[in-house]
């Protein structure tokens, strides 16, 4: 944000190799799931303290959603530096990462908060920040991370399950 902020080139050189090995690093915490690895919690269900100490295993959209903004941000910064090996390669990861939210964990009115394909562990409670990663691209000026119909939807489901007119729930029970 501060090299967007500023438009400061050298502020981008400074932190350019440590963003780049961050990302890298975030994108290998459970390579055993392959591209389902790119929007999963780390191997061994290891993060717990990612959110309010609730239990998450495998494919999580809110981290998912967090991890393909990271990617976003990571390539504009690559193709800001000339570095488009690795710009490639973040946006391999974000089509990776994106097809299997997509494909595996759209529920039909929001995102599953988690599944775990090895297990068959899922669970379908509402997380009212589900979408943190859409923002967190936009706020930065970018395309965001999820279908657009489907943030759309998700919106209109949070609003119908987790909003009250004193605030919202963090986390909400579907009910049929």
């Amino acid at each position: 944000r501060l090299w967007r902020r500023t438009g400061d080139a050298g502020l981008l050189a400074e932190f350019y190799d440590s963003m780049k090995r961050s990302t890298v690093f975030t994108m290998n915490l459970r390579p055993e799931d392959g591209p389902a690895g790119i929007v999963s919690i780390p191997s061994g269900n290891n993060a717990q303290d990612w959110m309010e100490s609730c239990d998450l295993f495998g494919i999580v959209p809110h981290i998912g959603g967090v991890h393909l903004a990271n990617l976003r941000m990571a390539e504009r910064m690559a193709r800001q530096v000339g570095d488009e090996q690795f710009a490639n390669q973040c946006a391999e990861w974000f089509r990776q990462g994106s097809q299997t939210l997509e494909g595996k964990a759209w529920t039909g009115e929001c995102y599953l908060l988690y599944l775990e394909e090895q297990t068959g562990k899922q669970s379908d409670v509402i997380m009212g920040c589900q979408l943190d990663g859409e923002w967190m691209a936009r706020f930065h000026g970018l395309e965001g991370v999820f279908q657009a119909d489907r943030v759309k939807t998700t919106l209109e489901t949070l609003r119908r399950t987790n909003t009250y007119p004193f605030g919202a729930t963090v986390f909400r029970l579907r009910q049929e």
